[in-house]
């Protein structure tokens, strides 16, 4: 009785896109049964149901023998659009397997010309353990040893901070003891750490008179725009009630921004293009023409990459003992698996090259086409400041952002004041 009380049963709304009955996880993984002297307990797997334009084709004897058999959503499959996929949480006897649990349901619903399918990775007990792996290890002692470097980078510079607001007190004297433990250059590695510092630096909301301040309102509204198109993409991509509602809305001419949010990332592209010029050509005319390209590169290299493969190997090792439940199994594949196989794709920034159902993480296709823009940008760049004749081609975007930038209430010289004298000459 609790096996079938935990298995998915016939919902309300089928035709309007609920299709995904997922029966009760907990009541099956805790119901323990005894027949012939010997016990089973509960296995909860999840079957996917399609339809087919064929019958069954398995040959087995049992195809003569099936008792009925059915799951409720089945029969109303076949009136649904093209392409619909039920999704029903079944609660079998942990001695059967996947395998035969789709054999069975392909026999009972063959002649509904409806089909299952059912993966090992979507079927679990409650005795199913997850053993560390060695990377996984490897990991925790990386992360565990950042944190370690965060703490004591924090108190070092906390102490730091005391003994400045007070130079008789005793913080001073503790501040010197630990200036004598830690040689400087070890001091200075563990300041990077600072909570405190860096936690500063990332609130400040003060600018300074080389900011370019309505990069702020376009960075605001892009943002925004891109978690909202994405939260009625991924509907489409998950498991929810009335998922049908969700495509009425894409003939909504009020619903057209949202539908075509993807262009929301060309902001960041044109963010991420005007400041590379703007920083650049300050640096290149401060510097009398010189433009030191390889520490171009590497300077960029170095502050995005640390940071993404961190991710990625918490990703590849650990994301998978995070969590559990009917649709977990899927954790250990999409990212998890990609990153594992293909991660060195992003370690070189051409992993929006790879196919997006195999990508690492595959929203940092942003950052690879980002950075294959960045390489080729000293193309623009140059030009810009030793050849005046090419100016006119690449100037139209400083000029063009200018008109804009005027319009939001700065004057004429305050504006042109802001840029190089190699934009200024030119607008």
């Amino acid at each position: 009785m609790r096996m079938f009380d935990s298995t998915g049963k016939m919902p309300d709304g089928i035709l309007e896109g609920n299709v995904n009955p997922m029966g009760n996880w907990d009541e099956c993984l805790n119901t323990t049964a005894f027949f012939n002297d010997k016990s089973f307990i509960g296995k909860y797997c999840v079957a996917s149901l399609f339809k087919s334009d064929e019958s069954a084709s398995h040959s087995h004897q049992l195809r003569q023998t099936a008792p009925v058999a059915n799951l409720d959503v089945a029969p109303i499959l076949p009136a649904l659009p093209d392409g619909t996929e039920a999704t029903v949480g079944v609660c079998i006897p942990s001695t059967c397997t996947a395998e035969e649990l789709t054999l069975g349901l392909d026999i009972a619903l063959r002649r509904q010309k409806v089909s299952a399918y059912i993966p090992d990775y979507l079927c679990y007990t409650r005795e199913d353990k997850t053993e560390l792996t060695t990377a996984a290890i490897v990991m925790i002692v990386i992360l565990s040893l950042t944190g370690l470097c965060m703490v004591i980078g924090t108190v070092v510079d906390l102490i730091a901070v005391q003994a400045e607001d007070g130079p008789d007190s005793a913080w001073s004297a503790i501040d010197a003891a630990v200036r004598w433990i830690l040689p400087p250059t070890i001091r200075r590695v563990f300041l990077a750490f600072s909570v405190y510092t860096n936690g500063r630096k990332l609130l400040d909301t003060t600018s300074t008179k080389d900011t370019l301040s309505c990069l702020h309102g376009i960075r605001f509204l892009s943002n925004t725009w891109v978690i909202l198109g994405h939260n009625y993409v991924f509907l489409l991509f998950f498991k929810h009630q009335n998922i049908l509602k969700v495509y009425s809305y894409y003939n909504d001419l009020a619903f057209a921004a949202i539908a075509n949010a993807t262009v929301s990332v060309d902001s960041f592209f044109f963010l991420s293009g005007l400041l590379v010029a703007y920083i650049a050509s300050r640096s290149i005319e401060r510097a009398h023409g010189r433009f030191n390209i390889i520490m171009f590169y590497v300077h960029r290299y170095i502050r995005l990459t640390p940071v993404m493969m961190i991710i990625i190997g918490f990703v590849a090792t650990l994301y998978v003992y995070l969590g559990s439940g009917p649709m977990w199994g899927y954790a250990g594949l999409g990212n998890a698996k990609n990153c594992q196989d293909y991660w060195w794709w992003n370690l070189l920034y051409i992993n929006n090259l790879k196919d997006t159902n195999v990508q690492c993480l595959g929203q940092t296709w942003y950052l690879a086409n980002d950075m294959q823009m960045f390489i080729f940008s000293p193309l623009v760049l140059l030009p810009l400041y030793h050849w005046p004749v090419y100016r006119p081609a690449v100037a139209h975007l400083p000029r063009l952002f200018l008109h804009r930038y005027q319009r939001h209430g700065y004057s004429n010289s305050q504006d042109r004041a802001k840029w190089p004298s190699t934009w200024r000459g030119r607008l």
